[in-house]
């Protein structure tokens, strides 16, 4: 049974994923997923990548400070994090950075979220649904055969290409 919106709201409003969701297997939510697409010419489950993803996209490089990308957290929950030959190689939140034991002065490899869970341009909106559910995270950065980061698509990308299949 759900809760009250009032017995719990900071849990209610976090989006956080149950601890006991992991317990569903990739391939079962895919398939159903899958079975839940309705086909439109507008937006859908199955769109590419390619046409959801924000971009450009603000990152984080893992030797910097977390001070120095601290500001960014004002208009950004997550942000892909580069090695020196500006590969992804994980990801930090605002979560991350409140478990900072230097707070500030932390560097972002630190506190990141590592190794990067990424996709490719030729996924779909429904792969990056099931992986976020699966992983339990918010955004995935999406990077090309180089593991540069060319987009990044958020839960917010994927509820808006679901809801305009749904409108159809």
């Amino acid at each position: 049974m759900r809760p009250a919106i009032d017995e719990n709201p900071e849990g209610v409003l976090s989006g956080e994923w149950p601890e006991n969701f992991s317990l569903v297997s990739y391939e079962d939510l895919r398939k159903y997923l899958e079975s839940q697409i309705v086909s439109t010419d507008k937006m859908s489950p199955t769109a590419k990548l390619s046409e959801v993803m924000s971009r450009p996209v603000e990152v984080a490089m893992a030797d910097q400070k977390l001070a120095e990308v601290d500001a960014l957290f004002a208009t950004q929950s997550g942000l892909p994090v580069l090695d020196g030959e500006g590969r992804c190689i994980g990801v930090v939140s605002k979560k991350d950075k409140a478990k900072a034991s230097n707070g500030l002065d932390s560097t972002v490899a630190e506190i990141m979220s590592s190794p990067a869970i990424t996709l490719t341009l030729d996924k779909t909106v429904l792969e990056a649904a099931a992986l976020m559910l699966k992983h339990k995270v918010h955004r995935i950065p999406v990077v090309n055969e180089q593991l540069q980061v060319i987009g990044i698509v958020t839960r917010t990308d994927v509820f808006q290409a679901l809801e305009e299949a749904n409108k159809a």
